[in-house]
């Protein structure tokens, strides 16, 4: 459950890092948290001898880093839930571009999420992209809901319409797992 539940924690983390931390050397900090992370999580499964493996992983975490620079830029001091919408579209659309690249889909965070099976069948109908999407979403949604009880502010409706997407998801994708499942039974 560990491998499934870190991806939908740390971009919460990270994000909320980013939106309220005044530190001088704030992304400097950001990209020295994020490399170990994604070498111990690429170290067994990218087949680089070590400085090269290093070397994209530097790449991968400047992105990274880059990203959350954009989302902060867009977002600003916004409150509003609509904009949790902002952080997820970016971290989708950089997956997109990137699945059209040499690795193809192997660098999918939605990777993470095999052993979710129910999650899982919503790439039937939104691709790997509908997981990144919901991945990221939860952590934006956290973030703003966080960000909105210290300011004495409901979060309720923009937790319940995200619980609502996220139960529709599930639910449907019980459903049809299940279904699937009876169906390959043998009689």
């Amino acid at each position: 459950m560990a491998a499934t539940l870190g991806p939908w924690l740390a971009p919460a983390f990270f994000l909320y890092y980013v939106q309220h931390t005044v530190t001088q050397r704030k992304w400097l900090w950001l990209v020295m948290a994020m490399l170990p992370a994604s070498l111990a999580a690429n170290l067994q499964v990218m087949p680089f001898p070590w400085f090269i493996l290093l070397a994209v992983l530097l790449l991968e975490v400047g992105k990274t880093a880059l990203l959350y620079r954009v989302h902060r830029w867009l977002v600003g001091g916004q409150t509003a839930f609509s904009w949790t919408l902002v952080f997820p579209a970016l971290w989708t659309v950089r997956e997109f571009i990137e699945t059209r690249g040499d690795m193809g889909t192997f660098a999918s965070i939605a990777n993470t999420q095999y052993a979710f099976p129910w999650l899982v069948q919503l790439v039937s109908w939104t691709g790997l992209w509908g997981i990144t999407f919901l991945l990221y979403w939860f952590g934006s949604v956290l973030g703003w809901a966080v960000q909105a009880r210290l300011a004495g502010r409901s979060c309720r409706l923009g937790f319940s319409v995200y619980a609502a997407v996220l139960g529709t998801v599930l639910g449907l994708g019980a459903y049809r797992y299940h279904t699937n499942q009876a169906a390959q039974a043998p009689a």
